[in-house]
């Protein structure tokens, strides 16, 4: 009898623990198989680029395949931080918004898909490429660096991240659906690479 008390405390203790924050074990696996993913689909979109068309500018003056991907390696490099050290050691963040205030994880994922005329939005000025990244070998390397990091950390992690709120480009959100964010804003601009290279003047090989 002892023993059946101490086990469905300690079952009370763990399912607590997801309750107070932390994620489900779904959660987790959903994650990181989605960091996993979106960074594999990422290299087969850069991995056989001459320079050419690494450094190929739209006829409309947007960025080449080489200045979205130096966008995303500043992003996947604070992506990680934001979280760990900014949000999640804040406790003014440590608020729930009300059920009408909260957004779906899908809806997150959605919205930074998007990439409609009137979703698009200037990034800031820390965010912009400066045309440090001359090669995909060299981009992959750093971003699977930096990539490999951040989803070591969900991986591992038994911080609350489903309790803790910060706003950003998706509304106010928790820890969890920031990480979420990373892979959709990768999807988004592996989209916004295709898009480059599926142009007419795009150099063939």
């Amino acid at each position: 009898m002892k023993k059946a008390i101490l086990l469905i405390s300690a079952l009370v203790m763990s399912f607590s623990s997801v309750e107070e924050g932390q994620m489900s074990k779904k959660e987790r696996r959903y994650a990181v198989k989605y960091l996993e993913s979106t960074m594999n689909e990422l290299f087969k979109t850069v991995r056989n680029l001459n320079s050419d068309q690494w450094n190929y500018k739209p006829a409309d003056g947007g960025w080449t395949v080489a200045g979205v991907a130096e966008h995303l390696l500043i992003a996947e490099q604070g992506f990680h931080g934001l979280i760990s050290k900014r949000i999640l050691s804040n406790e003014e963040y440590k608020t729930v918004p009300t059920d009408a205030e909260k957004k779906t994880n899908d809806q997150v994922i959605e919205f930074i898909r998007d990439r409609s005329p009137d979703k698009r939005v200037k990034t800031i000025p820390s965010a912009e490429p400066k045309g440090v990244i001359k090669s995909p070998s060299e981009f992959m390397s750093k971003y699977q660096t930096a990539r490999n990091l951040f989803k070591n950390y969900v991986s591992n992690t038994d911080d609350e991240l489903n309790g803790y709120y910060f706003e950003g480009p998706a509304g106010t959100i928790s820890a969890y659906q920031w990480v979420l964010l990373a892979s959709a804003h990768t999807e988004r601009h592996m989209a916004q690479m295709k898009e480059v290279i599926e142009s007419a003047s795009f150099p063939r090989q």
